[in-house]
């Protein structure tokens, strides 16, 4: 005699199995998590990677051919020394140190790199082609009142630009150009008291004394211990 099971029975069972199988193939697959997925998709913001560290100084020491000159900026400004690193990821061609291409954004304002003074540069050279870094420096001329906070570095020598952060913001009393070394105290001039000179003027007009103050030391092949 053949035995039947009862059809709501076979009907209950078969729709356990289906709900079960829809449950598997409904789990995210580990290989493809929405974690990873974001993480796989993420690429640089920019075509290249910058950063600057900025040195602020009023006065700016630089040789002009044989001369070490002394430059300031203009009332109400400082310099702004910006040593920047570059990793070009997308541009095709190289990204270099011109002065037209780099400049300092805080919000709608743009401070772009003075013009060369005389044979003193505004950089360090440096030319960095498609996958590689490179390193330079920049100086800027910037209103004294400028945050670093509220700034950033923009590099547009070809489009779409890049923007990066800056850091640093320490005052020194002089960075040397050349050596590109920040001197944190200016030497101060060395004092001399005044003192009491015989001045002589000729065998017959005598001489007379007067009070003078010595500016410097020398001393002379027929002369020792002689100030002027």
């Amino acid at each position: 005699m053949r035995l039947c099971k009862p059809i709501g029975v076979i009907l209950i069972a078969v729709s356990l199995v289906v709900a079960f199988g829809l449950a598997v193939g409904c789990e995210p697959s580990p290989s493809i998590s929405t974690t990873e997925s974001k993480t796989s998709l993420q690429v640089s913001e920019y075509p290249a990677d910058i950063s600057g560290h900025v040195i602020i100084t009023d006065i700016l020491k630089a040789r002009d051919k044989s001369d070490t000159l002394e430059l300031t900026p203009l009332e109400g400004k400082v310099f702004w020394i910006v040593d920047i690193v570059v990793k070009n990821t997308a541009y095709e061609n190289s990204v270099k140190a011109s002065y037209k291409d780099w400049a300092i954004v805080d919000g709608d304002n743009v401070y772009e790199v003075p013009t060369p003074f005389g044979n003193i540069s505004t950089s360090s050279e440096m030319s960095v082609p498609v996958g590689e870094s490179g390193e330079t420096t920049f100086r800027f001329s910037v209103p004294s009142t400028l945050k670093l906070h509220g700034a950033e570095l923009r590099y547009q020598g070809q489009e779409p630009y890049s923007y990066g952060k800056l850091t640093g913001g320490d005052m020194v009393a002089v960075y040397d150009w050349d050596l590109k070394t920040a001197i944190v105290e200016q030497e101060k001039p060395k004092e001399y008291p005044i003192e009491t000179y015989v001045i002589y003027e000729g065998v017959f007009t005598g001489s007379y004394t007067k009070n003078l103050k010595t500016i410097e030391s020398w001393t002379g092949k027929w002369w020792s211990n002689f100030r002027v």
